[in-house]
């Protein structure tokens, strides 16, 4: 496994070195990018977790704002704050049948993180995208309780593994989460 990965390692950088040189600056697949600190705003769609019950918040639409500070080399600071508009079923566990149902109510959940990104082609890009790792931790809360449902969401704390690939320009293009 560690000569697959030596080879692996040595193959990058050999297509590396073969992509600067020889091209003048101007046709270099590779870019410099500037980066000190940026504020974003972005939306896109919370997907919930499993739920065999049923009675926990659902997918739905969410947007943020994201605050990113470049911390030294290819490492930026992120603080995210994302808000979902979201909808869950209520029960009262002490009724039987349809008396138990108490409905579907809208709930909003807000979510908070802090990350560590690492740009892995450093301070450049290639061909305008840059590959991104980031690590960090987050809360969650929500506004979920109804009245003689017991269900509490509580404020959980999540790990935030994240790969996204970004365009030169700084603007997500790609996300896996």
């Amino acid at each position: 496994m560690k000569h697959v990965l030596s080879a692996l390692a040595l193959a990058c950088i050999a297509s590396t070195a073969r992509a600067q040189v020889g091209h003048l600056p101007e046709h270099s697949p590779y870019r410099d990018v500037e980066a000190s600190q940026e504020f974003t705003f972005f939306g896109g769609h919370y997907r919930a977790g499993k739920d065999p019950i049923g009675i926990a918040p659902r997918d739905g639409p969410m947007y943020g704002l994201r605050y990113q500070i470049h911390v030294g080399g290819p490492a930026f600071l992120t603080a995210r704050w994302s808000h979902v508009n979201s909808d869950r079923f209520a029960i009262d566990p002490t009724k039987n049948g349809t008396a138990r149902q108490l409905g579907k109510h809208n709930v909003s959940i807000n979510l908070y993180d802090v990350d560590l990104s690492l740009n892995l082609t450093g301070q450049k890009s290639f061909h305008h995208i840059i590959p991104v790792v980031n690590f960090g931790a987050g809360i969650a809360s929500c506004g979920c309780s109804v009245e003689a449902d017991p269900y509490t969401f509580g404020t959980p704390l999540v790990e935030v593994p994240d790969r996204v690939l970004r365009d030169s320009h700084r603007r997500d293009c790609c996300r896996d989460r």
